[in-house]
């Protein structure tokens, strides 16, 4: 029974004791403010920008062989496609912010942009892909300019699978 009452009054001096002991200061630091990166806006960026990355494309099918994608799993396949015939680059070279949506610029031989319209549905962001101008010197007419639909088709299927059975030299 004695030893239960020294039990409260050796915690009790213990914490009397600690309560005097002095523990040194350590000197406050302050974080740097760092600048406020808002790429959208002051030019363009190589990645995919997060509201895209779920967007979903809303182009009418052509094949019921392409599935309903995403914008970011578009940008997948391209690179995937890109890189199949060895290209020493990525397929998207800059993404920017333009009134109707985004710009995406790439490095291709055959087109340069790609422009999305996009809008809140359904508390979701969907994006149209409009029609591609392949150029001037692309005669006739009549096959000058890839619709969407066809685009998302031919990225699709060129980058699912790579023909390619030798390394890139």
């Amino acid at each position: 029974m004695n030893a239960l009452k020294l039990i409260p009054i050796t915690l009790f001096a213990l914490v009397l004791g600690c309560s005097q002991l002095k523990i040194p200061e350590f000197p406050s630091v302050s974080m740097p403010e760092f600048p406020k990166l808002d790429l959208m806006s002051s030019g363009g960026q190589t990645a995919t920008p997060r509201p895209l990355i779920s967007a979903r494309l809303t182009n009418p099918q052509n094949s019921t062989q392409v599935p309903k994608i995403t914008v970011g799993k578009l940008v997948e396949f391209a690179e995937r496609g890109h890189s199949c015939q060895c290209a020493g680059d990525r397929f998207v070279n800059e993404w920017e912010k333009i009134n109707s949506g985004f710009q995406l610029k790439i490095n291709s031989n055959t087109l340069d942009t790609v422009q999305f319209s996009c809008a809140e549905q359904d508390e979701r962001l969907s994006c149209y892909i409009k029609e591609i101008d392949l150029g001037d010197d692309i005669s006739p007419i009549s096959e000058r300019y890839l619709s969407g639909s066809k685009f998302i088709e031919e990225i699709y299927f060129k980058g699912r699978s790579c023909a390619r059975t030798t390394p890139c030299p």
